[in-house]
């Protein structure tokens, strides 16, 4: 039964009566990218879809698709060897994104962990593995996620102006009204956030919105900030926060 390959039998999730405590705010995106689409669907089942949003993929080259437009929260992925695609997948999305990954893995050799976790992987769970153990790695990697560049000590909340961004929660008011953001606005306010005050160039702010492999996005950037523009500064023409920095990039003043 597939399902016993990843979990425990004794562990699979009776959905009314979740071990996993109390129903987050809002659900953490995770994506799993494993090349049996039945485990995929056993462990989607077994993590609960009414605690997070889950993805699936089979193969590395729809995991780097997805991990780059999706933006999950957590990555659960499979290594079955040492010359798995996995492994280079991990250097990839590392290379850009400091999104907990989490591998799952039949191998319980130590080089083979150790080969993961140096090229970025932050967790190595060897098959087959309770459930309830799956979530307290899961909620453990999720609770260590912080935006890049910042104090995982201070608050969620951004301020800038009479804008005020929860990055938690994945809501924006001006003057105290809620603001409704695209996702892409939303993943590009989020790295200008947490590289406030530095001058970024427009290559960089293009793989970090849309992709590892999507730096010549000049043309939606501007179209982009300019919408942040108008739905966050008192006068998007004058802007005081999202600034121009002709001949490079931009840069959020906070």
């Amino acid at each position: 039964m597939a399902s016993e390959f990843y979990l425990k039998s004794d562990e699979l999730i009776n959905q009314s009566n979740s071990p996993f405590g109390i129903r987050p705010k809002s659900k953490s995106t995770i994506l799993i990218i494993d090349s049996d689409e039945q485990i995929c669907r056993s462990l989607k089942k077994s993590l609960g879809s009414e605690f997070y949003k889950i993805y699936m993929c089979h193969d590395a080259k729809q995991g780097e698709i997805n991990a780059a437009s999706r933006k999950p929260d957590l990555i659960l992925l499979n290594i079955e060897s040492a010359q798995s695609d996995s492994l280079n997948l991990i250097k990839t999305i590392r290379s850009y994104s400091r999104v907990p990954i989490i591998v799952i893995s039949t191998i319980s050799d130590e080089s083979i962990k150790i080969q993961a976790l140096e090229v970025g992987a932050d967790d190595y769970v060897v098959k087959p593995f309770g459930s309830l153990e799956m979530n307290a790695r899961i909620r453990a990697n999720l609770r260590r996620r912080t935006v890049p560049g910042d104090n995982p000590n201070k608050e969620t909340v951004f301020n800038i102006g009479n804008v005020a961004v929860d990055l938690m929660n994945h809501n924006t008011t001006k003057n105290g009204k809620e603001v409704h953001l695209t996702n892409i606005e939303r993943r590009l306010l989020r790295v200008l956030i947490a590289e406030h005050g530095k001058v970024l160039d427009q290559s960089f702010l293009s793989q970090q919105v849309w992709g590892p492999h999507q730096s010549d996005q000049s043309n939606n950037l501007r179209i982009v900030i300019c919408n942040l523009r108008a739905k966050l500064e008192d006068d998007p023409k004058n802007p005081c926060y999202i600034i121009t920095e002709t001949g490079v990039g931009y840069r959020l003043a906070i």
